[in-house]
């Protein structure tokens, strides 16, 4: 077995199992191993990612982002070493079992942890840089991380949002963390998915005005028209952003001009009824 059913000096004395709070206790554990991942060795093609993505050091810790190493078990090994069982390692999805021991759930993936508007730490998505496989992993859904229920970096955007009036939407990770960096602080991600009604419910409770800036391709428009009926039906004014023909928000606010750019989209998106 990879993990230890002892109780180490390290592991929080309190630890319950149904306790919600104890299993966040495990996420933020989690968190700060992918993180100081991120500097070690085998952290060199992640860094390098980041790196061509126009991701600087500085951004890596302003949005917590690490990296989970592509060993089969080095988070397990790492939680076992703190004294976290198997089984609490499984149940805040950060494992997945098998008869000869759990195995790491995200490997070879650049991390991005997901907070809730209070800024509780609920879950990952775990990018993968090349090679097989899913290009995100999210965390499993279950009571901690529900993507119908989370916005992408809402609770670092919602003060801004509250100050300047609106909140501009956003499909992915990247997308809302370039926002950030751009100066657009208002900005949020919907995990990738079409906006649900509960994530529409969010974004109802800090403003009236959304504007929408998904993907310039035919998934994108169809996403952000479906969004746009989600929100006018919880009573929030839309507007959506036209990006120039197969750029995402990232490639535009990428470019040297890009903040300009994406204002000045913001201000044609105010003209009239949003249509797309």
């Amino acid at each position: 077995m990879l993990f230890r059913s002892v109780v180490l000096s390290t592991r929080p004395s309190s630890f319950s199992r149904e306790s919600s709070e104890d299993r966040r206790a495990v996420l933020e554990e989690a968190l700060a191993f992918f993180r100081a991942s991120l500097a070690g060795e085998s952290a060199e093609p992640a860094r390098s990612y980041l790196l061509r993505r126009n991701l600087p050091p500085e951004s890596w810790k302003r949005f917590e982002i690490g990296w989970a190493p592509a060993s089969w078990d080095s988070l397990s090994r790492h939680l076992s070493s703190r004294g976290y069982t198997e089984e609490e390692a499984v149940s805040s999805g950060l494992a997945i079992p098998k008869e000869r021991g759990a195995y790491d759930r995200f490997r070879g993936r650049v991390i991005f942890p997901v907070r809730d508007e209070m800024a509780k730490l609920r879950g990952f998505g775990g990018r993968l840089m090349d090679g097989d496989g899913a290009k995100y992993v999210n965390s499993p859904e279950g009571e901690l991380f529900n993507k119908r229920r989370l916005l992408y970096l809402l609770n670092e955007a919602k003060k801004t949002v509250r100050e300047r009036g609106r909140i501009i939407l956003m499909e992915g990770y990247m997308d809302a963390i370039r926002g950030h960096m751009a100066g657009f602080t208002e900005s949020v991600a919907s995990l990738g998915t079409s906006l649900t009604e509960e994530q529409a419910g969010l974004i109802k409770r800090f403003t009236d005005l959304c504007y929408i800036s998904y993907d310039a391709d035919g998934a994108g428009r169809e996403a952000a028209i479906r969004g746009m009926y989600v929100l006018q039906r919880r009573g929030v004014e839309v507007r959506v952003l036209l990006l120039p023909r197969g750029k995402d928000p990232d490639d535009v606010l990428s470019e040297k001009e890009g903040a300009s750019l994406f204002g000045k989209l913001i201000e044609k998106a105010q003209i009239g009824r949003a249509h797309v």
